[in-house]
């Protein structure tokens, strides 16, 4: 049975019973108001009244997993044993010090939030609760205090990483995957049977692990910078473009953004992404990828057809009846451009030169909203890379790049945490501006 629930006030003024105002954490934590878990957590406990009445709150435990992160701890075994040891971090967490939870209550409670029955291989049903707590008590407070914009700009990235598994798997003969018809690597021969293996361009090897798919959006008043909207937790042989289109339905109609910019990089360069943009009403911004040309004419960076001599073609206008583009050899198109460049190899020894066509239908990766290549289409896809200092921080800086831990659990519950902290860093700092403003007015 659940334990009577206790209002942010409360906590608050128990809190300052005992931590200082100016503690770094208590200056992030305090900010953050979670009463609303203990009515999203209550099918965790049972709802007889004669039961047992549990120990621990919700909330307390939820913002107990943020204060270690906040703490800079990343095992819950070596938290369970700094809550024992340190009554800062238990009336951080709104715990007495005297009565902390055990790694089997973390391990339950975690259990729950990401959901008992969910199917793993699902990414649209992963942590739903988990995610609806990070949407109603972050995002949205986020937005409401004008931190971030998801209607404007929104960027997709994601990352691979390894899991606390054999990364060099290899059925042996006491193996029995093929007689029972179990895919390879997803027996108990090896140490994660949900891991699966990819490859990492940044490391520039295989691995056996997970790829973690972000959007995010950046800060209203520091485009430098960026907050996670939503994640996913996908296997490490999923590629970017694969989770694409799940995001941009995920973000249209669950968080109800309605998009205007989505910047991509050249791995989401696939026709059905532009194709799903356009439908859902936003501007794709997205790197050609070269590899990924449909056209027989090698095209520049822009998206325009390039000759064989390295020289871009001349635009002769469009052809209606056939809904295509004309492009003509520079040189035999423009008396100024003939002036300027050489050729020595011609494509053609016609005088008027030789004639390429792009199709308007077919080449809505060339030709978007806004044209590739102009000043615009720059100054929106510089940031683009924004997104890299949320991964890094997601990946690099809370132990999920050597990770002491296995299975999509494990991880997604892991990302969500640090997501809440990123979010939870900026809330605090954008009250902290506004209580400062007050008290100068």
């Amino acid at each position: 049975m659940l334990p009577p629930n206790q209002s942010h006030l409360a906590y608050k003024l128990i809190l300052f019973q005992h931590i200082r105002q100016n503690d770094r954490i208590a200056k992030v934590i305090s900010r953050i108001d979670l009463s609303c878990v203990y009515d999203l957590c209550k099918h965790f406990y049972s709802p007889n009244p004669w039961g047992r009445v549990a120990e621990y709150r919700p909330q307390d435990a939820l913002r107990s997993l943020l204060v270690m992160y906040l703490a800079g701890f990343t095992s819950i075994n070596k938290w369970v044993k700094e809550l024992r040891d340190t009554s800062r971090y238990a009336y951080l967490s709104g715990f007495h010090p005297d009565k902390t939870p055990s790694k089997a209550y973390f391990s339950w409670f975690l259990s729950n939030l990401f959901g008992k029955d969910m199917d793993i291989d699902d990414i649209m049903t992963q942590g739903t609760l988990l995610k609806k707590i990070f949407e109603t008590v972050f995002v949205n407070k986020s937005v409401e205090l004008g931190i971030i914009d998801p209607h404007d700009k929104v960027i997709f990235d994601g990352c691979k990483v390894k899991s606390f598994c054999k990364q060099k798997y290899k059925p042996d003969k006491s193996c029995r995957c093929s007689h029972n018809s179990i895919k390879p690597l997803k027996c108990s021969m090896c140490t994660d049977s949900e891991a699966t293996r990819g490859y990492d361009h940044n490391l520039d090897e295989y691995l056996m692990g997970y790829g973690l798919h972000f959007a995010v959006t950046p800060l209203v008043d520091n485009p430098s910078k960026c907050l996670p909207l939503t994640f996913f937790v996908a296997g490490a042989d999923v590629h970017d473009s694969k989770v694409a289109p799940h995001l941009l339905m995920y973000l249209y109609h669950d968080m109800k953004v309605d998009f205007n910019y989505v910047i991509l990089d050249s791995g989401y360069d696939a026709f059905y992404i532009y194709w799903w943009i356009c439908l859902l009403g936003g501007k794709p911004i997205i790197a050609i990828n070269p590899r990924n040309s449909q056209t027989p004419t090698s095209e520049n960076e822009y998206g325009l057809p390039v000759c064989p001599s390295g020289h871009v073609y001349y635009y002769w206008g469009v052809d209606k009846k056939k809904r295509r583009y004309k492009w003509r050899c520079p040189l035999k198109a423009s008396k100024k451009l003939a002036k300027k460049l050489k050729c020595d190899k011609p494509c053609c020894d016609s005088s008027y030169g030789k004639t390429v066509y792009t199709h308007i239908e077919d080449d809505i990766r060339w030709f978007t909203q806004i044209p590739r290549g102009s000043q615009l289409w720059k100054d929106i896809y510089s940031r683009r890379a924004r997104i890299e200092s949320v991964i890094g921080d997601t990946v690099l800086n809370n132990g999920l790049k050597t990770p002491l831990f296995r299975g999509t659990k494990n991880f997604f519950v892991r990302t969500a945490l640090v997501c809440m902290v990123q979010h939870a860093k900026a809330i605090a700092e954008a009250l902290e501006s506004i209580d400062y403003q007050k008290n100068v007015a």
